[in-house]
């Protein structure tokens, strides 16, 4: 690729870096990209921004500079996949070539450059030169959810309703846990007796009749009946335990409901008193009124308002 120095001076036009790089990117022939999507692409560009901006302000001449700039370009396709040896070879041959446009302090400046930048970090160059990116989509759902219908005036439910049927749910909850919790135990102690039931019958089936006294046969016996007896305790005890729920739970709710009237008769109450306060101040404020201008007072009166 050719380049011309008046394109480098276009380049260097600008003060802004972003429309710098801009332009330098029309001189490569770069297409359009995206920097979060083409990371080789953004980072090439910089790399050839970094090295022409270094031999600018080094005080390299416009007609030197469009004659190195094709060195590095050749050197970044020639070196990909190459050793570090190869590269330096090939950095060497390059400058032999070309190196005839430049003096030996140019040259100098050249080669420390490609030396501090290139070679230095050649395995990172090499990364970049020849790893393409790993696509990593990621993907999100979101579920979105309509706001609630607002319901109609008509349909509304005062605060204080709305928090009695809150409490009363949740009261409802906590009686249905209660409740499972209950069958839970209660399947587990009735299991545990009858099976211990179960193998005293079976001892009295297995147990020799030549054997039986009287002893083992009333050993027997209290056992079974001691067995019989649990299973009969554990259902009682479970019926007891319903009817305690039942209770306990049927007191909260009869409880939430007259601390609910309360609450409305005082407000109620309330609001009758501050109409009646403010009805018999404005009648006695009447009343007054003809005997004391008959006075010859003179008064600013306040008339409440009645809601």
């Amino acid at each position: 690729m050719a380049f011309r120095e008046k394109s480098f001076q276009d380049v260097f036009r600008y003060s802004n870096v972003v429309e710098r790089k801009r332009i330098l990117a029309k001189l490569l022939n770069y297409p359009h990209f995206n920097e979060e999507d083409d990371l080789r692409s953004a980072i090439l560009l910089d790399v050839h921004y970094e090295m022409l901006s270094h031999l600018v302000n080094d005080g390299f001449l416009w007609r030197q500079i469009a004659s190195f700039f094709p060195i590095f370009e050749r050197m970044l396709s020639k070196v990909k996949g190459k050793s570090l040896e190869d590269a330096i070879l090939i950095f060497k041959d390059e400058l032999h070539s070309k190196g005839t446009h430049f003096c030996q302090s140019n040259l100098k400046s050249v080669i420390d450059y490609m030396f501090l930048t290139l070679f230095q970090h050649y395995k990172l160059y090499q990364f970049v030169l020849t790893k393409d990116r790993a696509d990593q989509t990621t993907k999100l759902y979101y579920t979105i959810e309509p706001p609630p219908t607002t319901l109609h005036m008509r349909e509304g439910l005062a605060k204080s309703i709305w928090e009695e049927q809150q409490k009363l749910k949740q009261i409802e909850q906590m009686q249905q846990h209660r409740c499972e919790e209950r069958s839970t135990q209660f399947e587990e102690e009735m299991q545990h007796a009858v099976h211990h039931l179960d193998k005293q019958l079976h001892e009295l089936d297995s147990f020799p009749a030549q054997h039986l006294t009287t002893e083992n046969l009333e050993a027997i016996v209290s056992n079974i009946t001691a067995s019989k007896a649990a299973v009969a305790s554990v259902s009682l005890r479970q019926n007891i335990n319903e009817l305690h729920d039942s209770l306990e739970f049927r007191f909260h709710r009869n409880r939430l409901g007259n601390e609910a009237n309360e609450e409305r008769k005082t407000a109620s109450s309330g609001r009758q008193t501050n109409s009646k306060s403010g009805k018999k101040s404005a009648i006695t404020c009447m009343r007054n009124f003809p005997n004391e201008i008959g006075k010859g007072k003179s008064f600013l009166y306040t008339w409440p308002t009645i809601l």
